[in-house]
Order: C-alpha cells, then structure tokens, then sequence
C-alpha cells in the first residue's frame, strides 16, 4: 500500500551518513580544543618542572611541605644516611622544619633545619643535638641541595657532631 509519502525511518542515504559522521569527528576535535585552550598547555608542562620555578600563572613557588627522606644504609665513616628533612614551614622562599639523620659509630642527629631554594641550588642548614648512648652534644651542618626532576633533591653536607667532622652526599626524596 502506497500512499506516496516519503518513509522517514529508512536510514538516510550514504553522502548524509558520512557528512553526519564529518560533523561528528569536526565537533569532538573542537571541544578538545577548547579543552585544552582553557586548561592551558603551560599547566600541563609544569607538573613536570622542577618545583624551583615559579608557578607561571600565580608566580608562586611551589610547595616543599612534606617529608623529604634518604636511604637508611649503614653510613660510611665521617658520614651520615637516612637524612630527612620535614618541612613543616614555607614561606616565599624560605622553608624550614625539622631534621634527622644517622651518623657513623651509632651517632644519631635531631634538630631544625632551613632552606633558601633557588632557580638551580637549596641551600640549608641543620642544628641540633647528636647522641650516642646516653651522651649529647651540638651538631652543626651546613649544605646545598640540586634538584633532579621533581621529587628528588641531591643534598650536600659539612659539619660536625660527637664524633667530629662528617661530609657527605645523599639523595632525598618525596
């Protein structure tokens, strides 16, 4: 029975489907566009920067709040390992908190540090008491930091505890 109208729910024709399925493709290309204009490419390329930099938007630097943590190995002598720094205090570019490092011949560190990160070196210092057994004294040291990539800091250091001088080098990390 032909009433001589047009049966609409017949699929549309080759040329339509493949114009719909352009339209389609153009469209999903454009909102990830404008994703992406809107996120900002600069926000995407600085989850990778080292956090020495400013933010670019806000100019900020980024926060080192957190605990920084070494290797716990047996320290060579005149040197200490399992370095931490808990940053428990940024402001500008000063960032402060506590420190704790082991020591060779069983000398333990506690105490604060600071740190004045710059565009390529941290500079930081530590005070605070050593022990060995049951005796204390004063430490003192004093050092630089290098960031590589974004968690970890190479960390220099000099100073003296009970046991005299110790120097080293020791990686943190976040």
């Amino acid at each position: 029975m032909d009433s001589g109208r047009a049966d609409y729910r017949r699929d549309p024709p080759d040329p339509i489907r493949q114009g719909m399925k352009l339209l389609r493709t153009a469209l999903v290309i454009a909102l990830a566009s404008t994703s992406t204009a809107c996120l900002g490419l600069d926000s995407i390329k600085n989850l990778f920067s080292s956090p020495t930099g400013p933010d670019s938007n806000t100019g900020e630097v980024r926060s080192y709040i957190g605990t920084w943590n070494g290797s716990a190995v047996a320290p060579a002598a005149q040197s200490c390992s399992g370095l931490q720094w808990k940053i428990t205090s940024q402001s500008g570019s000063q960032a402060s908190g506590d420190f704790t490092a082991t020591c060779s011949d069983g000398v333990t560190l506690a105490g604060t540090m600071t740190a004045t990160h710059g565009d390529t070196t941290i500079p930081w210092a530590a005070t605070g008491t050593a022990s060995k057994g049951g005796v204390t004294c004063p430490f003192n040291l004093t050092g630089a930091g290098t960031f590589q990539g974004t968690s970890n800091i190479v960390v220099t250091y000099s100073g003296t505890s009970c046991n005299g001088p110790v120097s080293g080098t020791e990686t943190i990390k976040r």
